[in-house]
């Protein structure tokens, strides 16, 4: 704002906001490009993994209704609790979609819809936020009465150096 003629300032004027950005805008290439340090992991190849397993399980009614009546119909009514703790494992054992059914198997021996979780690079109060990689569904067989395993929507897990794929 420009000052009216003869008028005097009592107070010194404000310094524009965003002066201090158009500097970074402008220069920010050839700063980036000068202090790069590239990234080194933390892990080794040959280190075990963390995995942890959630149950989906239905929303109570009465967790349902705790929503906003507008909101009801966008969300997801469902809820996930987690089996145990997490856990480490080789990566042998998760490196198709077969080993992962047989690990889920073995750890969790009831029925129901899991999802298997992986720490990410974010960090939440934990220090390590999971997200979803697999999801596993197992069910009773009728007539042998063993578990039978299906692994679904693991289409995250390619981007490990370890992922196989389907071994049929």
């Amino acid at each position: 704002m420009s000052r009216t003629i003869g008028a005097t300032d009592l107070k010194k004027r404000k310094k524009r906001k965003d002066a201090k950005y158009k500097y970074r805008k402008k220069h920010s290439r050839t700063l980036d490009s000068v202090y790069f340090v590239p990234y080194k992991p933390k892990r080794k190849k040959n280190d075990p993994i963390k995995v942890w397993f959630f149950e989906k399980r239905p929303m109570s009614k009465e967790g349902y209704y705790n929503w906003n009546a507008k909101s009801r119909p966008k969300i997801c009514p469902f809820v996930y609790y987690p089996v145990e703790k997490p856990f480490y494992v080789e990566t042998s054992q998760i490196e198709s979609p077969e080993a992962v059914g047989e690990l889920a198997k073995n750890f969790i021996q009831y029925g129901g819809s899991f999802q298997m979780r992986m720490p990410g690079h974010a960090k939440n109060k934990g220090n390590a936020s999971y997200y979803k990689k697999a999801t596993i569904v197992i069910h009773e067989n009728a007539q042998t009465g063993e578990l039978d395993v299906q692994v679904i929507d693991f289409w995250r897990m390619a981007r490990y150096w370890f992922w196989v794929g389907s071994q049929k």
